[in-house]
């Protein structure tokens, strides 16, 4: 039976928020450019702005132009999807932890991720800048690597390959060395969306690894 194929309604609004990760992505390259003779502040202040603004447009692409799959067709409860979303957070912190010792060991990476340090640096530089990792990020980047990507292609290979295509891409875009950690957390905010059948499901896992790590990290 050849798989169905994706309605034009769910194509548009899919590419629509791919396009507005990049876009994100090269306004903030441009930020650096023209803030560069300005105080670090200006800078972290226009990107803090940049990507909440294209998380929220994001977010309003998605129920503006009612990016439905089929497979969300269920009613799927807010206590449901919150619980999800926070076993989620649970799963992929361990994993985190387990596969970045692993990663440590086998392949010498450091002990923190060059992402992870950036973001510390930054933050202690401009507490504005707190809401990025938890707030602009977890929402665009769901967006686009669950919703858009792996949504637009469970029908055509399936879950799985869905969820390792687009688990492999949130991997790499993150410039980051620890590619099997990435991968795996990608893995598992499919599993919630999955579970879930809504997008909020991994969003909120996604936001809760941020703000369980960003408070750990405060900490040390």
């Amino acid at each position: 039976m050849r798989p169905k194929k994706q309605k034009p309604s769910q194509i548009g609004p899919a590419v629509s928020i791919m396009l507005t990760f990049i876009a994100v992505q090269v306004l903030s390259i441009v930020a650096v450019f023209l803030f560069q003779s300005q105080p670090p502040s200006y800078f972290i202040n226009a990107n803090v702005v940049i990507n909440l603004a294209g998380a929220f447009f994001a977010l309003w692409i998605n129920y503006h132009f009612n990016l439905v799959y089929p497979f969300e067709r269920g009613q799927t409860k807010g206590k449901e999807i919150l619980t999800w979303g926070l076993t989620g957070t649970a799963l992929a912190y361990l994993s985190q932890v387990a596969l970045t010792m692993l990663e440590i060991t086998l392949f010498g990476q450091p002990t923190v991720s060059a992402n992870t340090t950036s973001i510390m640096a930054t933050i202690l530089a401009n507490p504005l800048f707190v809401l990025l990792p938890i707030i602009s990020a977890p929402i665009l980047e769901e967006l686009v690597f669950r919703k858009a990507i792996n949504g637009l292609l469970v029908d055509k290979i399936g879950w799985i390959g869905a969820a390792v295509i687009s688990s492999l891409v949130f991997a790499f875009i993150h410039f980051d060395g620890m590619i099997l950690t990435y991968s795996v957390m990608g893995l598992i905010f499919s599993y919630v969306y999955y579970k879930t059948q809504n997008i909020w499901g991994p969003i909120i896992a996604h936001m809760g690894l941020n703000i369980l790590a960003t408070i750990l990290n405060l900490l040390v």
